[in-house]
């Protein structure tokens, strides 16, 4: 199957802009007369440059390029004339390198949709959708709007998780450097007076006595293990089975599906709303959704849905059916629906979810953090009390 990405007209001389996928462009006409549109332009969707190694566009570039060129669109600059601009400007060198050939292209008499469909590995196929349905309905500045609001968005997001995350993976490190500490440089030491002293210690100092002896004496072995546990693991999450096991776990883990539910049904309304209000139909906003939102009872979501708007039912119908969905979602899209102004009612709905998401991250961030001190603090304790009250109790011994 090809992606197509189409330009057609209704009946009443409407423009629809939107993704098809089919064997052929001549299956992807028929379809989309059957689907009574008049087809004006059909291009395959092309990935026509390999991503260079070590290269690589975050989010936060693109935000920054899309947020110039919706700055630059509303004072007037002309379109070609703006890229320029915000080429010379992008310090990432493969994005400033993608903007100058689209340059080239719009001055070959391209259109901006059909350059930027040659760069949607670097852009992303929503974004080019949107941008081309922006383009058809003479709504581009509106467009580019909503794709800089997306995108800041996305980058809070992403930004906020980041440094929530930082000060736990800190105190785990930390802690993991008093261990290996402990390990390498303090037990051999006491090992040395159990021995002068001619003293059996208690069993647990007996186990990290020889533990510790263990991995100094064999250290490739471990390391050898550890790395194979973790290429192991890596193998086993690529796999299917574990994947979807994985993915059902994190929406249903008591803790934290609560914070992923929320997080996830945000990311996806909002995608949806915005992809809508740009004027790109539901359902191939849904399929661009698809590519963006990995999570395997997700893709199952979005089958189900693709399968409702197909057979002319409406999105809540399909949303009504799964429950890892946040409460009252189902009841807000169905009013929308009812209300004619599903887009932006799913935008709305989507930032309060990504709003909420962040907040219960940060909850559950409070009570991890104590937690991991606790636990790091108990483990350290063990080992070094498992070690000095021993001898505390063999000078006291010998004080009689």
């Amino acid at each position: 199957m090809i992606a197509y990405q189409y330009q057609a007209t209704t009946r009443n001389g409407e423009k629809k802009v939107g993704l098809l996928e089919a064997d052929s462009e001549i299956i992807a006409r028929q379809r989309l007369r059957d689907q009574g549109l008049f087809p004006l332009a059909i291009t395959p969707q092309k990935t026509s440059r390999l991503s260079m190694p070590g290269q690589r566009v975050s989010k936060k570039d693109l935000m920054m390029v899309t947020t110039q060129l919706s700055i630059m669109h509303r004072s007037g600059l002309d379109l070609a004339e703006s890229l320029k601009n915000v080429a010379n400007q992008v310090h990432n060198r493969k994005l400033a390198d993608a903007m100058k050939q689209i340059v080239n292209d719009i001055e070959d008499g391209k259109s901006f949709s059909i350059a930027l469909q040659r760069q949607a590995h670097i852009f992303g196929d929503a974004y080019v959708a949107g941008i081309a349905a922006g383009e058809a309905s003479g709504t581009l500045g509106r467009v580019l709007e909503r794709l800089t609001t997306l995108l800041r968005n996305e980058v809070r997001l992403v930004g906020t998780i980041k440094s929530i995350a930082t000060y736990p993976l800190i105190l785990m490190f930390v802690a993991g450097g008093v261990l290996n500490a402990l390990i390498f440089f303090v037990l051999p030491q006491f090992a040395k007076v159990f021995r002068d002293l001619d003293r059996t210690p208690p069993a647990i100092t007996q186990i990290l006595l020889s533990t510790g002896e263990f991995v100094r004496g064999n250290i490739p072995l471990v390391l050898g293990g550890v790395i194979s546990v973790v290429l192991g693991f890596m193998f086993l999450i690529r796999t299917r089975q574990f994947r979807e096991q994985l993915d059902r776990l994190m929406l249903t883990l008591p803790g934290i599906s609560k914070a992923t539910q929320t997080l996830l049904a945000g990311r996806t309304f909002r995608l949806i709303g915005t992809m809508v209000q740009s004027g790109v139909p539901l359902l191939d906003s849904v399929k661009l959704c698809r590519r963006s939102i990995r999570n395997s009872c997700y893709q199952k979501l979005f089958d189900s849905i693709e399968t409702e708007l197909t057979n002319g039912r409406k999105l809540s119908v399909a949303l009504s059916q799964f429950r890892f969905l946040p409460s009252g979602a189902y009841e807000m899209i169905a009013t929308s629906e009812r209300s004619g102004d599903l887009g932006g009612v799913m935008e709305l709905i989507g930032e309060f979810y990504e709003d909420e998401g962040e907040r219960l991250v940060r909850d559950l961030s409070r009570m991890f953090e104590p937690a991991i001190i606790v636990v790091m603090g108990g483990v350290v304790a063990m080992v070094v009390m498992s070690v000095i009250l021993p001898l505390l109790d063999m000078s006291s011994t010998s004080a009689y």
